[in-house]
């Protein structure tokens, strides 16, 4: 057997589920959160991202002062079967290979594909299924979008390790087949929060259990914030100076809509449009606050998940009635500015949940106003779970009472984030510590 890869030693590692030039700060989030946490354990990692696109491409970070570059690997999940890249033709060429009995033929077969050979030199691939996709809370498209390129990897016999995220919920059968397939084929499978661990028990094996589920904290925890040239919010700044709280509130334009069927998708108990006001409303009652509108989720007004044009219908809606005191974010930032953005807040309010981690990993009191178990599971990761006001299970009021108690306790809060995210910003360099990857000689 060959020897395990050393810290210092060069290896290829792919990483599914996540990219960096996409409208949602928390998917872009979660890819350098990865890249992040692989470069901790392996410094000298060739890191790759497999993902749908166009074409070919290459990204560029700045990682605790080093420049990386990486390359996409991109597929195509299309109709059009002819396309070399398509992934439901790169899975039927690897299923066709396991037909052939002898190893170097099959290597063979497989490299006159351009896809499958990159994916055949990987040494290892974690995939992170946008955080919480691993499900079919979205619908089985969503969910066959984010795992056929696991099945992929597994049927080229690569190494998969997925990464922190939200196992599940799997309602059908097709989904939980896939969630099962995957998950007791997997390496290694880290859950975010430990509800999920006991929510797939009843699908797995006992052995896989136990030797194959993990906790570990969702890596956007791990992301540096970085201020940009130019704030845009610089009226919300200058009234901190006088002694105001700033109070941060991200409002989704995913449950702003309604979802994407536009007709309470999650099932909502409240009208979302109407408890946004009613929250901007009784923060702007209480003495010496200003209030911030921050999106985490951009596009334009034909883009139907963004925040930024919910943000400015509700800014547009009650500016008047609270003028001097009332803010939108306006300016372009990527997820690391957005996230020194939220750091100048005093307390934090947000419907997207890598907009409440920004706050939380940088010691503000935040509450999540969830339309996913996914919101409680990483709140109570870090002991902040009664920080969830999930409307999906609470009356208007109800949820204003969590708001309420939350603001009003925010220097405890604070303080206890203050000793919680040393141990999770450790947990973290150190997530990859207990895999070994065998050089594949490539």
């Amino acid at each position: 057997m060959k020897p395990d890869i050393s810290m210092k030693e060069k290896i290829n590692i792919l990483l599914l589920g996540a990219t960096l030039e996409t409208k949602n700060m928390g998917v872009n989030i979660l890819a350098e959160g990865a890249v992040k946490c692989i470069l901790q354990q392996w410094p000298n990692a060739k890191i790759s991202i497999l993902d749908y696109g166009y074409q070919p491409k290459s990204y560029s970070l700045n990682i605790d002062g080093r420049a990386i570059e990486i390359p996409l690997i991109n597929l195509r999940f299309s109709k059009k079967f002819y396309l070399k890249n398509n992934v439901a033709r790169l899975l039927i060429i690897a299923f066709l290979a396991l037909l052939c009995p002898f190893a170097g033929t099959r290597e063979k077969f497989l490299r006159k594909n351009l896809c499958i050979s990159k994916i055949l030199d990987q040494d290892l691939v974690a995939a992170i299924s946008g955080g919480d996709s691993f499900s079919d809370i979205y619908g089985i498209q969503r969910l066959l979008y984010v795992s056929l390129p696991q099945f992929l990897v597994l049927a080229l016999n690569r190494k998969l390790v997925l990464l922190p995220q939200t196992l599940g919920p799997f309602k059908s059968r097709l989904a939980k087949f896939i969630g099962r397939n995957i998950i007791t084929r997997a390496t290694r499978v880290y859950s975010r929060d430990r509800d999920s661990i006991e929510a797939i028990k009843p699908l797995l094996p006992e052995r896989v259990i136990r030797e194959r589920l993990r906790f570990c904290y969702d890596v956007g925890f791990g992301i540096d914030s970085l201020e940009p040239k130019e704030h845009g919010i610089e009226e919300a700044l200058n009234i901190r100076t006088y002694g105001f709280q700033l109070i941060g509130f991200n409002v989704s334009g995913l449950l702003y809509r309604g979802g994407y069927s536009g007709s309470n998708m999650f099932g909502l108990k409240l009208d979302y449009q109407k408890a946004v006001e009613d929250i901007i409303n009784f923060f702007m009652r209480q003495e010496n606050t200003a209030l911030l509108l921050v999106p985490h989720v951009f596009g334009g007004r034909s883009h139907m998940e963004s925040d930024i044009t919910a943000c400015l219908e509700v800014y547009e809606k009650m500016n008047e009635k609270y003028k001097n005191r009332f803010f939108v974010a306006k300016g372009h930032y990527d997820h690391k500015e957005i996230k020194w953005v939220i750091g100048q807040c005093d307390f934090f309010l947000g419907s997207r949940m890598h907009a409440c981690i920004a706050a939380l990993s940088q010691h503000i009191p935040a509450v999540g106003i969830a339309y996913s178990r996914k919101f409680k599971g990483v709140f109570e990761s870090i002991g902040v779970g009664d920080l969830v006001a999930d409307p999906r299970q609470l009356e208007l009021d109800e949820m204003l009472e969590i708001i309420q108690s939350a603001y009003q306790k925010r220097s405890e809060t604070k303080e206890n984030l203050k000793w919680k995210m040393p141990e999770v910003k450790k947990r973290l360099d150190n997530l990859f510590s207990d895999i070994k990857i065998v050089s594949s000689g490539n």
